[in-house]
C-alpha cells in the first residue's frame, strides 16, 4: 500500500532562495554525511529535495557527457537515495530518468550514474550489501521508500499484535532476535511478505540501528493503540507516514474496535508469561492457565505440555498453534484442579518434537494469594496494596491488620484482605509477607496520615488517625522480659496480645508485632513510645501524635504549575489555620491557599487543643535552574544555549526523571532520550543533569519538548527552541517623524538582520539591517505602497575568517500600520501575562482574534471590537482594546461588554479559555482554583497583528 510523501513546506523558489537553501543544505549534508549509517536518515524537506534534483541534473549530465566517475560528493549520493525513497515502487530508473528530464536511461547511463553512487560509498567507507548491486544500495541506504512504507507498519503491528500481545514488556532480547532473523531474509516470501528487499538489507548491514528503529515504531504503535496518541505535527518522513498509516491502516482500526467492543479501555492488566492458578469465586474452583508461548519454528511438531503435581505421573495435553510473525504460538489453554491439590509443588514443562522448550515450577506452599478478579498472585517479594483473597486450609489463619473477614467455603478458608502499603501478613507457616515495602522495624504505615506531621517540642513526629501498630525485632530468648513504656506507663510486651513472625535474615532476630490501643493509647494527644530489651543499648522511642478519624485532602492535587489550592478537613474536625491570609470557606470545612515558589507547608493548630500544632507538605510542583530561585509556574520556552546545566525538582514522589519528545526523527544513533535524576539527601528533592540534553537538540525542528516523569505521570515541563524562526511582522508608519518602524517577533536569541524591498518595484530599501531588540528604523517613503521584509539569522561560515552566513527564516508583505489610527485592523492574542515584565504567561488553549476594529469615542488609545474564536461559529463577543504605549502596540488591555459596562474577562485555567462567568454550581473552593480575574491593571494581553 502507497502513500504520499510531504514532509517539509512546500512551494516554488525564487533564484535567490533555491541559492540560500541550496547552500545550507549542501553544508549540512557534507557536515553530517560521514556520521550516518544509512545516507537516508538526512532529512531532507521538499523544498530542499527541488535544490538536490537541480544538482543532480548537472552532476549527471556532467557524468554521461563526459563518462567519468564522481568520486566524492556527499550531495550527489543524497539525491539518488532521496529519489528511492520518494519514488520507489518496484521500478528506480523510471523514475531517475523522469526527474532528470529524461525519457529513459539506458543500461550503460545506469552503470556510470550507479557505479559513482558506489565510489562515493567506498570513498567514504558506507556500508554496502555488494558493489556490484548498485540499485540495491541505493535503495537500502533509504531503509524503506514511501510507497512500502505502510506495509512496513503493517508487519510490526502483526508482530506486536500477535506476537507480543499488544504488551511491550514481552519484547525481550530473545524475541528481538527472533524477529531481526525473520527481517533480515531477503526472499520476501513467509512471514516477512509485508517487507521489501531494501529493508531486509539495511537491517542486515546496520542490525544495532535496524533494532532502535523498530524498538522506537513498536514504541508509536503502542501509544498510538492504547493511548490514541500520535505525534504532533510531524516534520520526519517516516513520522508522517506514521500518521497517515494509524488513520488508514484497516487491520489497525479492526483490532482496535474488536478490543473496545470486548469491554476493553485502558491497558489493564499485564498477561501471564508463566502458568498460573485463576480461582472461580463464585464456585470455590480452581485451575491452571497455560498461557501462549512462541515457539520460533515454521511447522514444529508433537508440541505438548506436562504437569507434574508432587511426585505424581505427569498428565500431558496437546498443544494447539496458529502462526505469527516469528514461529508459531500455542493457544491459551487451562486445567482444572482439585481443591486439595492447590498447595502441592507444580512443574510445568513445554514439549516439542521430544525436546523441552520451556520449565516452570509452582512451588508448594501453605497459601495462595488472588487479585480480586481471580488470578494467582506472585508473593516471593511482596503482596500489592488494596483488594486480595487468600486461600488457606481451614485451620491455616493468616494474620493481618488488613484482614478484613475470613470464611470457609469448599473445604478451604478463604481470606479477605484490604492492604495498605506498610501492612505485613503472618503466614501459617510463620512467614511473613510485606505490602509494598520491605520490613521495617518501628511504628507501622497503616492509619498514619501521608504528607502530615505534627510539631512537638520543635519535633516532626508522625499522626495516626487510629493506634497504631509497631513491629520490633528482637532475639526471642530477650522477648520475655522485654517492656514497653507509653507516655511513661510500663507494660510487659505480653501483656497483651503479640504476634510473632519468622524474619529469616541473617540477624536471627523474630519479629514481634502488636497494636498500640491495648497499650494504653486510645485518647486525642501526642505519644512516646519506648521499648526496652534487656542487655541492649540500642534507642526504641517513636514519637507520634493520635487525632481519631483525622483526614485531610488536597484537593485537585498535585499542583503542576497551578496558582490556588485548597486543603479541606472532615466537617467534624475544628482547625484553624496558622497564616492569616488563609480563608476559610463557608460551604464546606475547606480552606484556600495561594501557591508561591517558597510555599513548601502550611500549618494549623487544633481549636479544642492549640498545643497540637500541624504541618502538611502541599504536593507542588517546584524547580529551579542551577542555583537560580525556586519557580512553581511553567518555565518559559527557552532558547537552546540557555539550557542549564542542572535542573533541580522539589516534589513529593519516589522517582523523578527527564525525557524528551524523539519520536519526530527518522534517525537513529542508538541514543535513549531519557535521563533519571538524583534523589538528594533532603526530602523529595531531586538533581537532574541537563549535559546531556544538549547533544539531543538538532536543527531539524523549530520547537523541541521535555518531560519531567513524577512517579507515575508525566507532564509537559519545558519547550527548547533550537533554530530561529521569524513569527510575526508589524511596520508602522511613524510619519510625524518620517521613519518606518519595524517589529518582529521571533522565536531565537541569535543575530538577525532585515532586507527591506518595495514590493511593487523590488527597489532594496535597506539590506542586512540588523535587528535591535526585534526592531528596525528606515526612512519613510510616501510613494511607497507594500513592502516586503526578508529576515535572516546571522552566523559564523565555515571558512574560519570570521565571515557572515545568512539564513532566511522568514519573509512578510504587508502595508504600513499607522498606530494612531487602528480601525479595521484584525488582532491575534498570543498570551497574556500579569505585567509587561513577567517571564510567565497563560497560555490559551483556542486561537483568539479581535476584528474589525473600530475607534472608541472620548481620549485615548481605544477601539472596539468583536472577540472571536478563528474557525469557529461561536458567536463574536464586543470587546474594548486599550493600547497603553503606541510604542509597544504587542501590548494591551482587554475588557468585554456585559450589556452594561465593559467588564474584566475570566480566565479559566482548567481549559485554558477566556471566558464571561463562571460555571453555576460549582463549590467556593473549585471556584477559587479555576477562575482568575483579568483586570487591567494587573494583565496584559500580548498581541500581534494578523494581516
Amino acid at each position: 500500500m502507497g502513500a504520499q510523501h510531504a514532509y517539509g513546506e512546500t512551494s516554488m523558489l525564487s533564484q535567490q532562495d533555491h541559492l540560500l537553501v541550496m547552500n545550507k543544505l549542501a553544508k549540512r549534508i557534507r557536515k553530517t554525511f560521514p556520521q550516518k549509517i544509512l545516507i537516508g536518515d538526512i532529512p531532507v524537506n521538499d523544498q530542499e529535495y527541488e535544490c538536490l534534483i537541480e544538482y543532480l541534473r548537472v552532476k549527471c549530465q556532467y557524468i554521461l557527457r563526459t563518462g567519468k566517475l564522481i568520486l566524492d560528493d556527499p550531495v550527489f549520493a543524497v539525491a539518488l537515495v532521496q529519489i528511492g525513497i520518494r519514488h520507489y515502487d518496484g521500478s528506480f530508473w523510471n523514475h531517475v530518468a523522469r526527474e532528470l528530464g529524461m525519457k529513459t536511461i539506458n543500461a550503460q547511463q545506469q552503470n556510470r550514474i550507479g557505479e559513482s553512487f558506489t565510489s562515493i560509498l567506498q570513498y567514504y567507507n558506507k556500508v554496502m550489501v555488494d558493489k556490484n548491486e548498485r540499485v540495491v544500495n541505493i535503495l537500502m541506504h533509504g531503509f524503506v521508500s514511501d510507497q512500502y512504507a505502510y506495509d512496513f507498519f503493517e508487519f510490526l503491528f502483526k508482530y506486536y499484535n500477535y506476537d507480543l500481545e499488544r504488551d511491550l514488556d514481552r519484547n525481550t532480547k530473545d524475541m528481538m532476535d527472533s524477529l531481526m532473523d525473520i527481517a533480515r531474509r531477503s526472499t520476501n516470501k513467509g512471514r516477512n511478505y509485508l517487507l521489501v528487499r531494501q529493508t531486509a538489507h539495511a537491517l542486515t548491514v546496520n542490525n544495532r540501528g535496524g533494532r532502535i528503529r523498530i524498538r522506537r515504531f513498536l514504541r508509536l504503535i503502542d501509544r498510538a493503540f492504547w493511548d490514541q496518541h500520535t505525534p504532533a505535527n510531524p516534520t520526519s518522513r517516516l513520522t508522517i507516514l506514521f500518521n497517515k498509516w494509524v488513520e488508514e491502516s484497516e487491520e489497525f482500526k479492526t483490532q482496535f474496535r474488536r478490543y473496545r467492543a470486548s469491554g476493553g479501555w485502558g491497558r489493564g492488566k499485564k498477561n501471564f508469561s508463566s502458568p498460573y492458578f485463576h480461582c472461580h469465586f463464585h464456585t470455590t474452583a480452581f485451575e491452571l492457565k497455560l498461557p501462549s508461548q512462541i515457539i520460533p519454528l515454521d511447522e514444529p511438531k508433537n508440541v505438548h505440555w506436562t504437569i507434574r503435581i508432587g511426585d505424581r505421573p505427569p498428565i500431558t495435553i496437546n498443544a494447539d498453534m496458529f502462526p505469527t510473525i516469528i514461529g508459531m504460538k500455542t493457544v491459551e489453554q487451562m486445567c482444572s484442579i482439585r481443591t486439595e491439590d492447590l498447595f502441592e509443588p507444580y512443574t510445568i514443562e513445554l514439549h516439542c518434537e521430544g525436546e523441552r522448550l520451556r520449565l516452570f515450577k509452582l512451588k508448594k506452599d501453605c497459601i495462595r494469594f488472588f487479585d480480586k478478579s481471580g488470578d494467582f498472585l506472585w508473593t516471593d517479594n511482596n503482596l500489592p496494596r488494596g483488594e486480595v483473597y487468600a486461600f488457606t486450609r481451614p485451620d491455616d489463619i493468616p494474620l493481618s491488620e488488613g484482614l478484613v473477614d475470613s470464611e470457609r467455603t469448599g473445604g478451604l478458608l478463604r481470606s479477605c484482605f484490604d492492604f495498605e502499603v506498610g501492612d505485613i501478613v503472618r503466614l501459617p507457616d510463620g512467614q511473613a509477607i510485606s505490602v509494598g515495602q520491605k520490613i521495617e522495624e518501628g511504628l507501622l504505615d497503616r492509619n498514619r496520615c501521608p504528607g502530615a506531621e505534627c510539631i512537638h517540642m520543635d519535633e516532626k513526629i508522625p499522626i495516626y488517625s487510629a493506634p497504631p501498630g509497631v513491629l520490633i525485632k528482637i532475639p526471642k530468648n530477650r522477648s520475655v522480659g522485654t517492656s514497653i513504656a507509653v507516655n511513661g506507663k510500663r507494660f510487659r510486651l505480653f501483656d497483651e496480645e503479640v504476634i510473632s513472625i519468622d524474619l529469616h535474615d541473617r540477624s536471627g532476630n523474630t519479629g514481634y508485632m502488636f497494636n498500640l490501643g491495648k497499650y494504653g493509647c486510645s485518647e486525642d494527644g501526642i505519644y512516646e513510645l519506648i521499648i526496652d530489651v534487656p542487655n541492649e543499648r540500642k534507642e526504641r522511642r517513636w514519637p507520634f501524635a493520635l487525632i481519631r478519624g483525622f483526614q485531610h485532602e488536597f484537593e485537585d492535587a498535585p499542583y503542576l504549575f497551578q496558582k490556588r489550592g485548597t486543603i479541606r478537613f472532615p466537617e467534624h474536625l475544628s482547625i484553624e489555620p496558622a497564616e492569616s491570609d488563609m480563608r476559610k470557606n463557608s460551604d464546606a470545612n475547606s480552606f484556600n491557599f495561594e501557591i508561591s515558589p517558597e510555599l513548601g507547608q502550611i500549618r494549623f493548630a487544633i481549636t479544642s487543643n492549640p498545643s497540637i500544632k500541624l504541618s502538611f507538605e502541599v504536593p507542588v510542583l517546584r524547580w529551579r535552574f542551577g542555583d537560580g530561585d525556586w519557580q512553581a509556574e511553567k518555565p518559559e520556552d527557552l532558547w537552546h544555549s540557555e539550557l542549564p546545566h542542572y535542573l533541580y525538582v522539589n516534589f513529593p514522589s519516589d522517582r523523578v526523571s527527564f525525557w524528551m519528545d524523539e519520536e519526530d526523527t527518522d534517525q537513529v544513533d542508538g541514543r535513549e532520550y531519557k535521563i533519571g535524576f538524583r534523589k538528594m539527601k533532603e526530602v523529595h528533592l531531586f538533581e537532574g543533569d541537563m549535559t546531556r540534553v544538549r547533544s539531543w537538540l538538532g536543527g531539524e525542528r523549530v520547537l523541541r519538548r521535555g518531560y519531567l516523569e513524577l512517579g507515575n505521570r508525566s507532564i509537559e515541563f519545558l519547550r527548547i527552541i533550537t533554530r530561529s524562526m521569524a513569527a510575526s511582522c508589524l511596520l508602522k508608519g511613524l510619519f510625524q517623524e518620517g521613519r518606518i518602524e519595524g517589529e518582529l517577533n521571533i522565536t531565537g536569541k541569535s543575530r538577525y538582520c532585515v532586507d527591506v524591498v518595495k514590493a511593487d518595484t523590488n527597489e532594496t530599501l535597506a539590506e542586512k539591517l540588523p535587528l535591535a531588540d526585534g526592531k528596525f528604523s528606515i526612512p519613510y517613503d510616501a510613494g511607497s505602497g507594500k513592502y516586503r521584509v526578508m529576515v535572516y539569522e546571522e552566523e559564523e561560515d565555515d571558512s574560519g575568517f570570521g565571515l557572515s552566513d545568512y539564513r532566511l527564516i522568514g519573509t512578510f508583505e504587508q502595508q504600513l500600520t499607522n498606530p494612531f489610527d487602528l480601525r479595521g485592523r484584525t488582532l491575534r492574542i498570543r498570551s497574556v501575562k500579569k505585567g509587561e515584565e513577567s517571564i510567565f504567561q497563560l497560555r490559551l488553549s483556542k486561537p483568539y482574534e479581535i476584528r474589525n476594529l473600530a475607534k472608541y469615542p472620548g481620549k485615548g488609545n481605544r477601539y472596539k471590537g468583536e472577540l472571536t474564536v478563528s474557525q469557529s461559529k461561536l458567536p463574536p463577543v464586543e470587546v474594548m482594546v486599550e493600547f497603553p504605549d503606541l510604542g509597544q502596540l504587542q501590548y494591551a488591555y482587554l475588557l468585554f461588554f456585559d450589556g452594561y459596562d465593559y467588564v474584566e474577562f475570566l480566565y479559566d485555567s482548567n481549559q485554558k479559555l477566556l471566558v464571561e462567568s463562571e460555571i453555576p454550581g460549582l463549590s467556593r473552593a473549585v471556584r477559587y482554583r479555576r477562575y482568575e480575574s483579568l483586570y487591567p491593571e494587573d494583565y496584559v494581553f500580548v498581541l500581534e497583528f494578523k494581516d
